[in-house]
């Protein structure tokens, strides 16, 4: 597997999302069903706008768009910083120790004034219908691509950061999927609460609905 991290995945690759029909429904945006097509257009589109970067603070507060500027940078190799909180002290620290790092957000104003800002819904929404063609070209991923780090709460001393690489992602919504899917019959809608910039509402509330492993 030419070094993957991920014991259990026999192989070096895996699609940014698995097949699936192009008007199959994606997501809830600004009161609207979205396909996959226009979803992947979108995200697509947001990966050749974003800046040559190693790192981007995801702070959209909307999962769509959340999700959007997710996997745009998995598409880029570009690692998503998820802060636990909004916390100025702590999206301080972030920036200090990243040099470069640029802030993803859906909001008219930054939460961290100190970082570039870059509206997620704006840069994305620029995929017109002119770029259906190509809002069916899923890139694939490596599975020993880190794309992702979580931060702990900080409760009992500085916010820790893991990486998250795509290939253990992916296994570990796979292994819920095979869990929950026969439950409910197949894929389903899912209902998160939690903060998807915690670990838990990240896999339940935006991975395992996008990827459909399994259903």
């Amino acid at each position: 597997m030419n070094g993957c991290r991920t014991p259990g995945i026999v192989t070096s690759t895996l699609p940014l999302l698995p097949e699936a029909a192009s008007d199959t429904v994606m997501g809830l945006c600004r009161g609207r069903l979205v396909t996959r097509a226009e979803f992947v257009g979108q995200v697509n589109e947001l990966a050749r706008r974003l800046p040559d970067v190693d790192q981007v603070m995801n702070l959209c507060v909307d999962r769509y768009w959340f999700s959007v500027a997710l996997l745009a940078c998995m598409a880029r190799g570009i690692v998503s910083l998820l802060p636990h909180s909004g916390a100025p002290d702590h999206l301080a620290a972030l920036a200090e120790a990243s040099p470069g790092l640029v802030c993803l957000g859906d909001a008219a104003e930054s939460i961290a004034p100190q970082l570039p800002y870059l509206r997620v819904d704006e840069l994305a929404l620029c995929a017109g219908d002119g770029a259906a063609g190509e809002a069916l070209v899923v890139p694939q991923i490596p599975v020993d691509r880190c794309v992702a780090r979580v931060f702990t709460s900080g409760s009992t001393g500085q916010p820790q950061g893991h990486d998250k690489y795509f290939g253990g992602l992916w296994r570990s919504v796979q292994a819920a999927a095979e869990r929950i899917w026969p439950i409910t019959g197949g894929a389903c809608s899912v209902v998160g609460t939690s903060s998807f910039r915690h670990m838990f509402g990240f896999e339940a509330a935006v991975l395992l609905p996008l990827w459909r492993v399994g259903g």
